[in-house]
């Protein structure tokens, strides 16, 4: 689920100079930003269960992130690697800001259409996350 918060140009604006920390991006246009776990994060879901589960919970991440990065790459979007934590802004067409916290994020694909909300694609079907999304 993404956490974001719509900022407006105007407000942005308002402010002489918007508070942004050294990890935050801000990105324009059609693009798929790929997120995946930093050595923090992989710290902590190594600790919090069986080593079994954690090298499943890896393997089907890879796997699915794989085919999915196999399509962006079909569909030439723009791709852009994150990691987990932090904070990303998009910029819409119309002057909106959309800010999305990558730090609830292990593994993702943020999809922006450069016009609506982003949203987060499915990875076990992104073809249909894509074409549905980014058609509006």
């Amino acid at each position: 689920m993404l956490t974001f918060h719509h900022v407006s140009a105007q407000k942005l604006a308002a402010k002489a100079t918007p508070k942004l920390s050294e990890r935050a991006t801000v990105l324009e246009g059609r693009c798929a930003v790929i997120v995946r776990p930093d050595n923090r994060k992989i710290a902590l879901m190594k600790k919090q269960g069986s080593e079994e589960d954690y090298n499943t919970v890896v393997a089907d991440n890879q796997y699915y992130m794989g085919i999915s990065l196999y399509f962006l790459d079909s569909v030439k979007v723009r791709q852009i690697e994150k990691p987990a934590h932090g904070v990303i802004i998009f910029k819409s067409s119309t002057g909106h800001y959309f800010t999305v916290s990558l730090t609830p994020f292990d593994w993702g694909i943020i999809l922006f259409n450069g016009r609506a909300k982003p949203i987060e694609a499915d990875v076990t079907d992104i073809e249909s996350s894509y074409r549905a999304y980014m058609k509006k």
